[in-house]
């Protein structure tokens, strides 16, 4: 062990059964707030973020009744960026979109944005979750926002848009929003032209039907679902009261979508929508609720074609809210439940660190899927079957990269190392640290336990306003650590340049 460890804590985590039957659902709201009975990091904010008094039961269930990953972050703190480390299990600097402008621009560190992190060639071709499970036999489906392909405002049709993330390994994609919604209906543009907004009961009944298909033909499958609530782009009490669910993307149903397990008793969508207002205490509570209940919907139509004890259901949000677009823990950390009853057993929790750069292989190790493409993440199955056989090394030993903008961030054990490469106001990092007084030095570290080798989440002891120093040592912070540091993320750099060739082997204390 190299770097200063972290306890971690495996509770009643292990696989049971034997069942050969496997459907996958990977679901990521839109800017869903970190709760705060899901154990944020420490909150700049001087609140925490509560339930709604109705509280949230269905995604309490699949966080209670499965895997909670107490170590969770995403690679990258935005939304497009973070869906791109989800589905493919690569950093996104290595997007090829993003490593061809880095390439043209002689720029050692690509610069890691939505716009330049989409996925074109082998990303969408065959290096993702979507298109390996369809080589695998496995139905495959999209709904929600997608906001990882480039699109030519002039030419979008919502049929063309269908037909691009088809593309990318999906036999069906529907209830699709190509990209975000404008921020108010001024600004309504080609993808969203002021006829819809938010439309939870939409993409939540297309959900279903495509269930409900493989369920008939016994056929496993792989679902990748998307809400766009509760994002910003719409306000979410404009989209319940002036749009219908049946103003969609794909034009105005003849139809209105009603979801068992969303709607409860209700039978048309303007009492359905009208009952979030009576369960709400305030208007930050709309996207919550209306996002439980399309959870609700889910769960009901695996449980009532007896699928859900055998579904894979991973529930995590894009990315922190609180420093959102910087390499801070209030914008890479992020609260990812697992549900799976015939495989772990419900109320586990770990402490692995763990990126959603794990997601793919993860879940290619749960379902026997032998890798064809290179990826950055690692399986965590191996803790989960056994809590010591790779215990040592999720907690001690690997090490966990972060990347926006031209900016980057390392978390190994107990330790987080930030180098700011782009020192300009243009660093979402720099801009969001003076905002909240975290330090944004060109070089930081932190120690995350505080000297206890415990991960602290107090709200009144936010680690990353203080920075050790680097260049001189210190009784914790030596300069043999500052080394393996520096060298880690030389390694990364490195490594994830747009001229490396197939160099896919993990930085850190084994390099």
């Amino acid at each position: 062990m190299l770097f200063p460890s972290t306890t971690l804590l495996v509770v009643s985590t292990f696989l049971i059964g034997s069942s050969d039957a496997m459907n996958v659902i990977v679901m990521q709201p839109d800017d869903l707030e970190y709760f705060n009975a899901w154990t944020p990091p420490p909150n700049v904010r001087s609140v925490t973020v509560e339930f709604p008094s109705v509280g949230l039961p269905n995604i309490e269930r699949l966080r209670k009744d499965g895997l909670q990953m107490m170590n969770a972050y995403t690679a990258s703190p935005k939304c497009g960026t973070s869906r791109y480390s989800t589905i493919t299990g690569k950093y996104p600097s290595r997007s090829r979109s993003s490593q061809r402008i880095a390439s043209r621009e002689n720029a050692y560190v690509s610069r890691v944005t939505i716009p330049t992190t989409k996925m074109q060639n082998q990303d969408c071709s065959t290096d993702n979750l979507a298109a390996t499970f369809q080589r695998n036999n496995f139905a495959t489906a999209m709904l929600g926002k997608w906001h990882l392909s480039r699109f030519n405002n002039n030419q979008y049709t919502y049929s063309n848009a269908v037909a691009t993330v088809q593309n990318c390994g999906f036999d069906v994609v529907d209830g699709l929003y190509i990209e975000n919604l404008a921020a108010n209906e001024n600004e309504f543009n080609n993808y969203s032209d002021g006829t819809f907004s938010h439309n939870m009961e939409w993409i939540t009944y297309e959900a279903v039907k495509f269930i409900n298909d493989q369920a008939s033909k016994s056929k496993d499958f792989f679902m990748y679902f998307n809400p766009t609530v509760p994002h910003g782009s719409n306000d979410i009490e404009m989209a319940l009261t002036q749009f219908n669910c049946t103003d969609t993307a794909n034009g105005s149903l003849d139809f209105e979508p009603i979801v068992p397990g969303m709607m409860g008793t209700h039978t048309t969508c303007e009492s359905y929508r009208k009952s979030i207002f009576e369960r709400a205490e305030s208007a930050d509570d709309y996207g919550p609720i209306w996002l439980d209940d399309g959870v609700g919907g889910l769960i009901k139509a695996l449980e009532d074609n007896n699928i859900l004890d055998d579904t894979l259901f991973l529930f995590q949000i894009d990315h922190g809210m609180t420093t959102k677009g910087a390499l801070y823990e209030g914008g890479n950390k992020i609260p990812q439940f697992i549900h799976y009853p015939s495989k772990i057993v419900g109320g586990s929790t770990s402490n692995a660190l763990v990126s959603t750069i794990d997601i793919a292989p993860t879940i290619y190790d749960f379902a026997g899927i032998t890798l064809d493409y290179d990826l950055d993440g690692i399986s965590w199955k191996g803790v989960i079957e056994n809590a010591n056989n790779e215990e040592d090394f999720f907690k001690n030993e690997r090490c966990l990269f972060f990347e926006m903008e031209q900016d980057r961030a390392v978390r190994c054990g107990c330790w987080k190392y930030l180098k700011i490469n782009d020192i300009t106001s243009s660093s979402t990092t720099i801009t969001r640290g003076n905002q909240f007084g975290l330090s944004n030095l060109e070089h930081n570290a932190f120690d995350l336990c505080d000297g206890i080798d415990e991960y602290i989440a107090d709200d009144g002891n936010n680690r990353e306003a203080i920075a050790a120093n680097l260049y001189e040592d210190s009784n914790r912070f030596t300069s043999a650590l500052k080394q393996q540091f520096e060298d880690a993320m030389t390694c990364h750099l490195e490594r994830t340049t747009h001229d490396a060739i197939n160099q896919f082997a993990s930085c850190g204390p084994q390099m």
